[in-house]
């Protein structure tokens, strides 16, 4: 075959695997003939939660990649009047440390926003019971950390590598809390 039949055939398949995305998300009874109304979730002085628990993985991280984008999209146009915090719980299954496959994209915006969305008045909160599945880049982005009993050598060191202000004395702690205590670090406190 020739290169430009080879190429016509890989758009060929893309576009029939799109399709088939879309027909596969359409599916799914989250959607209504609108759209969920932004100026709803971003109204000030409200909490506005977006349960999507019982969802296959790849829907939940398509929609908290369409609502950062129009967040980050009126943040970055001017079209944001007030700060937003964004809670991401259980966070490793929207940004996780191999940052391959479905997640890619919600990965990307999670980052993007992470590293780039305080001075946009954006604040993200990364929820999660495993650091040690999250992206360090996301994790590093995190200016204070509240963190509780951990014991999986993973998730210690993956916080070791994300707090600066984190001591030896510290962390030697954290398999030793109790429920309900923590560690807290970074600018939510003057001492850790």
């Amino acid at each position: 075959r020739s290169k430009v039949a080879e190429a016509e055939g890989s758009l060929k398949e893309g576009a029939e695997k799109a399709v088939k995305y879309v027909e596969h998300l359409a599916g799914y009874t989250i959607w209504g003939f609108e759209d969920v109304n932004t100026d709803d979730l971003l109204q000030p002085m409200h909490l506005s939660v977006v349960d999507l628990a019982g969802m296959e993985q790849y829907v939940a991280q398509y929609a908290v990649q369409k609502t950062l984008a129009e967040i980050w999209r009126r943040a970055t146009t001017g079209k944001l009047p007030h700060p937003v915090f964004v809670v991401l719980e259980e966070a490793h299954n929207f940004v996780p440390a191999n940052n391959r496959g479905q997640a890619g994209e919600c990965a990307r915006w999670i980052n993007r926003v992470a590293s780039e969305g305080r001075k946009f008045k954006v604040f993200l909160v990364v929820i999660t019971q495993r650091p040690g599945k999250i992206d360090p880049d996301t994790l590093s982005q995190c200016g204070s950390q509240v963190i509780m009993k951990l014991t999986n050598p993973t998730d210690q060191e993956a916080v070791r590598r994300a707090s600066e202000s984190l001591s030896e004395s510290l962390f030697g702690d954290l398999p030793g809390l109790n429920t309900g205590e923590a560690i807290v670090v970074g600018q939510l406190t003057r001492v850790p």
